[in-house]
């Protein structure tokens, strides 16, 4: 009987001890971008430390590539899921950030184990530089009621992938979480770029989250599990093909409480070596930009290199402009390992505007490129104009631009590369922009609209590798045939920035030949390019800090092709902004409008801010009707409607003169009328 006691004793104690805690690995999620400079300094010394000998077998790691400070492609592909992922945890205002099991580590976290230094050194909460092994050691002794067991496998066409999550309670009470939540995120373990995608240096990325299953929410931990118990799932979901590299492909999952963000476990499924031959090419251009503003051709080309270990015999690749629709073009023949070939397309006319050239290649022998990062071209930008004027005047208000682009009638030759750091020349902004100081500024002209154009001297220093000297933004033609006292008008604001005072230059030229002569009109910088006083902070436009330039053309009336260039020189100073840019001249009309109106029309003052006298003689009596109207041709106001007047000069007042921008007005009888032009600032 004892040593049944015993015995029954042995087994109740294994019993309780099966029923325990389980090894909790560690979810270290990081926030980064790739044109973030203060990332790319702490990421090489993080990522050694999470991938360390020491932290291999301890740590899973989740790395969200952000759509801010600057471009990132990775972001691009998948914005939505990591905008989701980042707003979750409330604390983090910038990137770098690293978040461990839930929590966005300080000073105190792990009893002052990690290296913040929040204060007086000025770190701050979730910095990588602040991890160590002692933070992570501390991270790995704790302990979690379960455990996590991941799997993962890809297709052989290499177009999905299947999932099983189990999740087992090993304690001796219900894993009961009313908020829990589990994630599953396919990832790229190593992404490594031939040139750095981003503004900064930083080409290697590594454990980047690439699609979370079924999708950002996660799966919701529906009913406890009770001890001992498991609850399995299973997935099957397609992968995007926006992989750059489908042999680099790993899954992670982790066990997380909506409620106070704690990770209770986290699991890796590393990347599977493939079953089956895949085609792999790498990509250089050959082509050559279209020469001239107008009417030119390009013919778009790629060298094509066989990386792989067999022969291909076909592949089709396509390019798109401005992200329109895919051209493509399939080749046959025999491309043998390590040997290229030239191929090019159909020669094309370049359209007008700015012209964003990019290649893909969309399969080899009839199946995908298993590794897409040695394709990687740099998208290739043109500028060419329409050959044809638009119309007979000017008028950019940018209501209607698409935000955070070009003026969509011109093209833009920007000072800074897209997405490098400090771009954003002579795009279209408004209170929305990311940017932090942006944020709910009204940008529009005197405070009345809410758009304009961004001049970002304040980012841009001349003197770097990156960035030029000066950048120009190129109008369409347009016909000024028959106009007459042609003048230029724009509004601006902007300020120096004061420690020095900055000499930031803006500069108005005018082509009758698109663009291969240039005459300089118009000419500021420093304190009279500056509305405001100097300022050491970045400026943004107040109401009362816009002013109105003018300019005349008239020496370009007549021309059938006249084309306006706003050049941008920067002194390395502050913000500056353009609305509102114009160009017009009152139409010559037929000699008959004069039968009944001699002598000069005019209207003044002009331009005004209040009223508007509109003088005009008549030969004889006759009814005249006086009207305005808006750049557009839209009525604005009759000021004078089938009124009857004597031979003589008579002068009609316009008391609405208080809406800003250019205004055509026509005063007419039965036998012609005569226009003029009216701005109001």
């Amino acid at each position: 009987m004892k040593r049944f006691l015993s015995l029954l004793a042995c087994l109740l104690f294994l019993n309780v001890m099966g029923f325990s805690q389980a090894q909790r690995m560690v979810l270290i999620e990081e926030f980064t971008n790739a044109s973030c400079p203060p990332c790319a300094a702490q990421n090489p010394d993080f990522n050694a430390l999470i991938h360390s000998t020491e932290n291999t077998g301890r740590v899973v790691a989740l790395k969200y590539q952000t759509a801010f400070p600057g471009f990132d492609p990775m972001n691009q592909q998948n914005p939505d899921e990591v905008d989701t992922r980042l707003r979750y945890y409330p604390g983090i205002s910038g990137v770098p950030t690293a978040v461990i099991d839930g929590v966005i580590p300080d000073n105190d976290y792990a009893a002052g184990l990690g290296d913040w230094n929040i204060t007086p050194d000025g770190g701050y909460a979730g910095g990588p530089y602040g991890y160590n092994n002692a933070v992570i050691s501390f991270a790995w002794a704790q302990t979690t009621p379960i455990e996590l067991d991941l799997d993962h496998n890809i297709s052989d066409e290499l177009d999905s992938v299947s999932i099983s999550v189990k999740v087992t309670n090993v304690s001796a009470t219900p894993f009961d979480l009313s908020e829990g939540v589990l994630h599953v995120a396919i990832f790229e373990k190593h992404i490594m770029f031939p040139t750095p995608p981003g503004s900064t240096n930083e080409v290697d990325f590594e454990d980047v989250m690439r699609k979370m299953v079924p999708d950002v929410g996660g799966t919701a931990l529906a009913d406890a599990i009770a001890p001992g118990d498991s609850v399995e799932w299973n997935f099957n979901v397609a992968l995007p093909d926006y992989f750059y590299n489908f042999a680099d492909i790993g899954v992670v999952a982790f066990v997380q409480d909506n409620m106070d963000k704690q990770v209770y476990q986290a699991a890796r499924s590393d990347v599977k070596p493939l079953v089956g031959d895949f085609a792999d090419v790498s990509l250089a251009s050959n082509t050559t930009p279209p020469a001239g503003l107008c009417d030119a051709t390009m013919t778009p080309s790629l060298t094509i290199n066989n990386e792989g270990t067999s022969e291909i015999t076909t592949f089709t690749a396509s390019y798109t402009i401005n992200d329109g629709t895919p051209v493509e073009e399939t080749w046959t023949g025999s491309l043998m390992p390590g040997n290229n070939i030239a191929y090019d397309f159909a020669q094309i006319t370049a359209p007008g505007g700015n012209i964003n050239l990019d290649y893909r290649i969309v399969s080899v022998n009839g199946a995908i490129d298993i590794n897409t990062l040695n394709n990687i071209l740099t998208t290739e930008t043109y500028a060419t104009l329409s050959s044809d004027p638009i119309g007979t005047e000017l008028s950019s208000d940018l209501e209607s631009n698409v935000l955070f682009d070009y003026p969509t009638d011109a093209i833009a030759q920007i000072p800074i590369a897209e997405g490098g750091f400090g771009w954003g020349t002579f795009t279209v902004i408004d209170g929305t922009h990311p940017f932090a100081d942006f944020q709910g500024v009204t940008f529009g002209a005197y405070g009345s609209s809410q758009r304009a154009i961004w001049l970002n001297y304040w980012q841009w220093n001349p003197g770097e590798a990156a960035a030029e000297d000066e950048g120009n933004l190129i109008y369409d033609k347009i016909d000024l045939t028959n106009s007459e006292n042609t003048m230029l008008t724009f509004d601006r604001a902007g300020a120096q920035y004061n420690a020095p005072l900055s000499n930031d230059r803006l500069q108005m030229l005018i082509s009758t030949d698109c663009g291969d002569t240039w005459t300089v009109v118009h000419d500021i910088a420093g304190a009279d390019f500056a509305t405001t006083a100097p300022n050491p902070n970045l400026y943004v436009p107040a109401a009362g800090d816009w002013v109105t330039d003018t300019v005349d053309l008239s020496a370009y009336d007549g021309v059938a092709e006249v084309n306006l260039q706003v050049k941008a020189i920067s002194d390395w100073g502050n913000m500056h902004f353009l609305d509102n840019i114009n160009i017009a001249g009152n139409m010559i009309v037929s000699t008959n409008a004069l039968n009944k109106l001699e002598g000069n029309v005019e209207v003044f003052p002009n331009p005004t801010n209040s009223v508007a006298n509109i003088e005009f003689q008549l030969e004889e009596n006759a009814v005249v009707d006086v009207q305005v109207f808006d750049v557009t041709g839209k009525l604005v106001e009759t000021v004078v409607y089938q009124r009857e007047f004597v031979a003589g000069t008579h002068i009609a007042t316009w008391r609405g003169a208080q809406e800003r921008g250019i205004y055509l007005v026509k005063i007419s009888t039965e036998n012609g009328e005569v226009t003029k032009k009216l701005t109001v600032f």
